[in-house]
Parts: structure tokens; sequence; C-alpha cells
């Protein structure tokens, strides 16, 4: 009698994840569990605990997450399944912004499940994500190279959907706005052949999202803000807070863009204390740098650099390098200005930044992403300039017809060095 309310409990609860009522579900999901207590019937209780960590994870409840997944993990250790509860920590502490956790509980995934692609794939993702996050652009690449492997062998339309979402954030993020439009494009050609209604309510904001993004990057703010609202409404409707805090951002950046300052000042402050409440560090690094580039623009400069030294401190805190690069930037600027005193430390600090990242290309050696600029990812994950590419069909010692080697792993190898 218990086992068949459970059922009934557990299958009301998907009724209404799928229909987006994620409170409900997360509800029926509990009264499950609490029936379950002392019942010794851990592979439904692994079950459930996943349905939750969805649930929670939609919602932008991430600390949440952490409470269930550590139990879905005890009880994973009694039936051997460690592997999702292990991604589902990992998930949530990268949102979390502590990567070195979330490292070490993606270690796990690949080590404890080598054999089942339904989680070693979504671990090359995940680890992509967290070196992208960290500015180590070339093993982020390499990670989502092999989530990317699988994606040819699966029909998991979810998993097609969120690699190429990752590629566009990663092209979007280096300034090639053209490629990452084109992954995002190709997430909607995805979305439109899938008959899934439950795929599509999931995937459809976030997807819209990041073409609000891209339309902010170019400078079509119009289209950027209509698109933002419609996302906003269904975000609000499904009470998720991470992507109401990311539209309020991306408002806030619109109207800074156009120079409405006291339209900006308030969506920052809003979406501040929703990645506040959330736990999201790289979305408040994101607001605290709005912010000081506000400031700046409205020539409060010792207001400007006090921001820029918490965005500082901020992006070394979670291992951002690219926002420190900018953080970096725009206090020796501000030196002119005599709101501080000495740049010397912040130019050393930029200088080993800048070698850290080795974000170059390898055929003229300029800075990757400082301008907007089409991108070619060479078979080993380096990244030249498009217009580069040519010169990489030059001939040389006599190797006729082939393309020579990337001339970065040329530099980081020593063993060829004749090349």
């Amino acid at each position: 009698m218990g086992q068949n309310v459970v059922k009934r409990e557990v299958k009301k609860g998907l009724e209404l994840y799928e229909l987006r009522k994620l409170e409900s579900a997360i509800d029926e999901w509990n009264k499950a569990l609490h029936r379950l207590n002392g019942a010794g019937d851990n592979p439904t209780k692994f079950v459930i605990l996943g349905h939750v960590c969805c649930a929670y994870f939609d919602m932008g409840k991430y600390r949440c997450i952490i409470t269930y997944a550590r139990k879905q993990l005890e009880v994973a250790e009694t039936i051997e399944q460690e592997t999702e509860a292990c991604l589902n920590l990992s998930r949530a502490y990268e949102r979390l912004g502590e990567y070195s956790i979330a490292e070490e509980y993606c270690k796990k995934c690949l080590s404890r499940d080598t054999k089942d692609s339904k989680w070693v794939k979504y671990a090359f993702l995940l680890y992509g994500r967290l070196y992208f996050k960290q500015c180590q652009f070339y093993k982020g690449l390499k990670n989502l190279e092999e989530a990317k492997s699988f994606e040819k062998l699966s029909d998991d339309i979810a998993f097609r959907i969120l690699v190429n979402i990752s590629y566009g954030q990663f092209y979007t993020f280096v300034n090639d706005m053209e490629t990452g439009c084109m992954y995002i494009l190709k997430c909607i050609e995805i979305l439109e052949t899938n008959s899934d209604s439950y795929i599509t309510k999931k995937f459809h904001k976030s997807i819209q999202l990041e073409l609000a993004k891209i339309h902010l990057e170019n400078s079509r703010l119009n289209e950027a803000l209509d698109t933002c609202e419609n996302v906003m409404k269904d975000a609000i409707e499904s009470r998720d807070r991470q992507l109401q805090g990311e539209c309020l951002y991306v408002f806030a950046e619109i109207h800074r863009r156009s120079r409405s300052f006291e339209r900006a000042s308030p969506r920052y402050e809003s979406a501040y204390a929703i990645f506040t409440e959330i736990g999201d560090r790289y979305g408040l690094m994101q607001v605290l740098y709005g912010m000081a580039k506000t400031t700046c623009l409205q020539q409060d400069f010792d207001q400007a650099v006090d921001l820029f030294k918490k965005t500082l401190d901020a992006a070394q805190e979670i291992g951002n390098k690219m926002y420190a690069v900018k953080c970096c930037v725009n206090l020796i600027d501000l030196c002119d200005t005599g709101s501080i005193e000495s740049t010397q430390s912040y130019e050393q600090l930029l200088d080993d930044l800048l070698e850290q990242m080795g974000l170059y290309c390898g055929v003229c050696s300029e800075a990757i992403g400082k301008t907007k600029e089409q991108l070619d990812m060479l078979p080993c994950c380096h990244l030249i300039h498009t217009r580069c590419a040519c010169h990489l069909a030059r001939y040389t010692w006599g190797r006729k017809e082939k393309m020579r080697p990337c001339p970065t792993c040329r530099k980081l190898s020593s063993s060829n060095p004749m090349l």
C-alpha cells in the first residue's frame, strides 16, 4: 500500500515538474521521501532525490541542491551509483563559484563511471564550463570537444542544446560574436525540430537570453531589450531566480550602454540582491563590474576605483582572470584622474594574468578577444584569428601539401625544436 502511494506521489511530482510547477513538484517528492524513511528502498530514494536536485537547479536554489545531493550521495554509496550525485554536487558548486570543490566532484564522476556515457558526457561538459569560468580556455575547449564527441552518438536533446549553449557562451566571451551567434541559432534549430514540450519549456528562455546577450554585445539594444523582456516574463512565471538575476543584469547593461544611468543603477542593485540570495559569485562579480563602469561614465571616479577594486577581489576569489584583467586595465586608466596613487601593482598583476591566460593568436601573437573578430579553433584546441589561418598553409621543410603544426603547440613543446 505504502509503495503505491509513493509511486503516485512521484508520478504526480513529475507531471507538475513538466508543467514547470517546481515548488509543488518538490512538495510531492518530499512527501514520498518522508514515507520512505526507514523503508530501506534506496534505489527509489536515490531517484527521487535526483528529481528534487533537478527542480532546485531550475529554480536557481543551489544551496538546496547541495543538501539533497549529499543525501543522494549517502544513498548512492549503498547501491554503487555515486556518479549522478557527484555530478549534482559539482553543478551546484560550479554555480556558487566554488570551482575547486566542483572540480573534485567532477573528477569523481569520471573516475567512477568510465563506461556509462550518460554521465561521462555531462562531466566533460561541466569540466569545460569550470575551466571557462577560470579563463583556462585551452583546457575548457579540450573538455568541451570531449563532450561534443558524445553528441553524435546520443539522442539526448537536452545535452545537445547544453553543448551548443556552452560553445556560444565561450565564443561570445572572447568577442567572436559571429561564431557565438551561430551556436545559439543552432540551439534554436534543435528546439524547433524537437517534439518534446518539456524540453522546449525548459530551454526556450535560456536560449533566448543568450541571444539577447549577443544582441547586446552587437549594440542592437532594442532587440536585446525586447528579447530579454520576454525571457523575464517566463522567469518570473517559473520562479527561476537565476534567470531573473541574469535578465536584470542584461537590462542594466542595456541602460548603461544607452547612457540611461538612472535606469541602470536600480537594475544592477536588484540583480546584485538576487545573486547574493542564491549565492552566484560569478553573477555578483559581473554586476559589480557593471556598477563600476556606470560610476566611471558618471565621472564619480573615487566610487569607480572602489568598485573596480571590489570586482578585482571578487574575480581573484573565484579565479576569473578575464575580469581581473579588465579591472586592472580600468584601474590603470583611472590613474590620470588622481583617484589612485600608484598603478605599479596593477601593471604587474596585469602582465601576470595575461601570461597565465595565454589568450594570444599563435600566428600573429596579438591578443584574442580585444576586439570583435572571428576565430578558428585548430584540431589541438588552440585558437587563431580566422584572418591568420591562411598563413598556416605555407610549405615548410619540404612538407608539401601539409598544414603547418599549431604555432602555439610548437612554442610549448621541446620535442622538435627545429620546427
